[in-house]
Order: structure tokens, then sequence, then C-alpha cells
């Protein structure tokens, strides 16, 4: 079989057809076909890990700082997990359309309230907060006590001390005092932003907790620290004061020379010395607090008074 010879206009002419057919191709598949993007932006300063789902089947994960996206996914309705250290998970969806990339803005609070005491139901009927920006609003007089339009985060969880607490982003922690009707600032100059604060009983010190951390503040001077060997503390009114160390925190109990004890460690640790121990073998306490006596607070919400005065 003789091959036929082409001329050069001829391979010329078969060149263009071919780039044309490859060009429309590529149009059709960027314009017609039935993908989209979706975008992610970050608007509070962290960092969010994501999950895409598509009809609860999980589809991929990205780490997400400032934007990240997922392109070139099939049109229809999607979920995401967009989750971040100390600050309130968030749920939602977003529908792709062909050809559009569709933006969606990651912006949450701060988990402020996990863990800590929750404010007298009588506390709650006479103040609310709104946000937009973040205010505390007197019902009765419908009244702003406190604003900040910086704010990021609040917490109502210490108003049963007396305060409400405002979390900005530029690392300041706004203190409304509920008595004096005064706003202080309390500068906080660690990497991490607060979960949530409490005052202990004996009226000297904020207890400022981060996700894995927990620091002592004084009241007066504004000086922070950090605590290493406990898990919660609290003060009597009279300046008693006791110590946690969870089951869990097994370097703590090594360096105190308590590895023998088994579950949650309660510790006396107002005494002059090595703390003293109180009792041992208690399981999933969550947090300390003062109520004319000491008390554990477990992780299911449950109360329980202490014979210690």
């Amino acid at each position: 079989m003789q091959i036929p010879n082409l001329s050069n206009r001829s391979l010329a002419f078969l060149l263009l057809i071919i780039i044309a057919c490859v060009a429309y191709a590529g149009i059709q598949y960027v314009f017609f076909m039935n993908i989209g993007s979706i975008r992610f932006i970050v608007k509070d300063s962290t960092t969010y890990d994501i999950t895409l789902k598509r009809a609860n089947i999980e589809l991929g994960n990205l780490t997400c700082q400032e934007s990240c996206s997922f392109a070139d996914i099939p049109v229809g309705e999607y979920q995401y997990i967009a989750t971040a250290s100390g600050r309130i998970t968030i749920n939602s969806s977003v529908k792709v359309w062909r050809g559009q990339t569709m933006e969606e803005m990651l912006e949450s609070k701060l988990d402020v309230l996990a863990g800590d005491l929750t404010p007298a139901d009588e506390t709650l009927g006479k103040y609310e907060v709104r946000t937009n920006p973040i205010r505390l609003i007197d019902i009765k007089s419908n009244q702003t006590l406190a604003r900040s339009s910086t704010a990021i985060g609040y917490s109502m969880s210490s108003m049963a001390y007396g305060y409400f607490l405002m979390f900005d982003a530029n690392k300041t922690i706004s203190i409304y005092e509920l008595n004096s009707k005064k706003i202080r600032t309390m500068n906080w100059y660690l990497d991490e932003m607060p979960t949530h604060i409490k005052r202990l009983a004996n009226r000297k010190s904020f207890v400022i907790y981060t996700k894995d951390q927990m620091y002592l503040s004084d009241i007066e001077t504004g000086k922070i620290e950090e605590v290493r060997l406990y898990d919660d503390i609290e003060a009597s009114p009279t300046g008693s004061m006791i110590a946690l160390i969870r089951a869990k925190s097994m370097d703590k109990k090594q360096f105190l020379n308590l590895q023998n004890e088994t579950g949650d460690v309660l510790l006396d640790i107002g005494v002059a010395g090595s703390p003293k121990t109180l009792q041992t073998n208690i399981s999933d306490v969550a947090s300390l607090f003062w109520e004319g006596t000491f008390g554990i607070q477990k992780s299911n919400g449950d109360r329980q008074l202490l014979n210690i005065k």
C-alpha cells in the first residue's frame, strides 16, 4: 500500500484542525462541564481544619490559614465542618454552581463557656448579650452597659462572680464589673486566647484558661503567671486553696510524687511546704468551685460539695 505524500500546505491545515479541536475541547471543559469551586476565606486570623462532605460522604480535608479552595468539583450541595483550636465549630453548607467559585467566610466565636460554672438564673434574667458589635444589655432598662466594636468573643460564665468579659483580637480582655459599672482591660501577651475565666473566691485573682494551659492573674497588678503543677485551683474567702490534678496528667503527678495515686487527686496547696493530699481516686472532675465550701463539678455538669473548709 502506497502512502500518499502530503504537501506542506496540507500538513499545516491538518495541524490547524488538531489545534482547533483541542481548544474547543478545553472551552467545553471550562465553560460547559458541570463543575465549580469552593473558596474559603479566613476572617478571624486563626487556622481552620475543614472537612468537605456530600450526602454525608467525606470527600476531602484542608488546613486553611488565610484562604484555601476545593477546585473543579461537581456542581451540587455540599456540607462542611470547620474546626479551630478554642473556637466554636462551624457546621454549614454551600451550593456549587456550574463555572462559578463560591466564597465562604470562616469566622467563629471563641468557645468561651466550655468547662466553666454556669451563672445563676437570677443573673441571666437581668442581662443579655447582643452581637454586631458585642454589647451587654440591662434587660429592664434596655441600657447598654458594656460595648466593644473589636471583640471577637465574650463570656457570661464569669458573671456569677460579678464580671462580664469580652475578648479582643488585639489580645486584650475587657472586664466589665457589674457592681462598680466600670470597664478595665487586661493585656493578653500569650499566643493563645482564653477559652474562659473565673475569679477565685478570695477575690484577689482570676484563673485564666486556654485550650491546654492555665494562668493566674493578680487583679490589682494584672500580672499573669502560668500554673504548671495543677489542672485547676480554687480559693476560699479566707485564703485556703485547693488544687486538682486529673488522672491523665501523669507528668504533674510524677513531679509531685503522686504517680501511685489513682484517679483524679485533690490537694491542699494553701499550707506552707509541700501540697497535702486531700482526696484521691475521684473520677471525671472538670473544675473546682466555692459555694460556702469547696466543691467539684463533673464533666457531665453534676456538682458535689466537699467536706473541706
